[in-house]
């Protein structure tokens, strides 16, 4: 049996073209969400070709970003789509049909491409401690391999994928 780790590398790893995408369909790992009283699905599923017992299925709704983001913009500065709004949801990984992993995914650019949700950091984090009211805060946004694989993969088109991540401004950081 392999572990979290090994799971991970090789889906950092894995083409696009390793992922098998069955015709859409409920895929049985639904989520009854008390507040609205309804059970939300994951929207399509991905099987890795080398282990059937490793599959990605996503486009599950969930969680207050996916309520309070409308547009690219509120998650990266500087970043503009020709269609600026955006779908958050979540990248699942199982194992045997058991969750081992989430990460939050993104579509962007009216469902052209799929990014990482990702992170953001304070570069001048220095400057803004010293509270000085005239800094504007320079953000670094970034994506873990990991979180940038799934949302690759979800892509399954890579040189799309590059183009898009470079202009939502991600950098790959470990």
């Amino acid at each position: 049996m392999p572990s979290l780790h090994k799971i991970q590398t090789l889906i950092i790893e894995s083409d696009t073209h390793d992922w098998y995408r069955p015709a859409l369909g409920p895929f049985y790992a639904n989520a009854y969400d008390i507040d609205d009283d309804v059970f939300r699905l994951h929207s399509e599923l991905l099987v890795y070709r080398g282990d059937v017992r490793l599959t990605i299925q996503h486009g599950l709704k969930w969680g207050h970003l996916s309520r309070q983001i409308e547009t690219a913009t509120q998650l990266w500065e500087g970043a503009h789509f020709a269609d600026e709004s955006v779908r958050i949801f979540f990248g699942d990984v199982f194992w045997n049909g058991a969750l081992i992993d989430r990460v939050q995914l993104i579509s962007v650019d009216g469902a052209r491409a799929v990014l990482p949700v990702g992170t953001r950091d304070a570069l001048n984090a220095s400057e803004l401690e010293a509270d000085r009211r005239d800094v504007k805060v320079e953000w670094e946004y970034s994506a873990n391999p990991f979180e940038t694989a799934i949302a690759r993969i979800v892509n399954d088109d890579d040189a799309d994928f590059r183009r898009y991540f470079e202009r939502a401004g991600l950098v790959l950081k470990d």
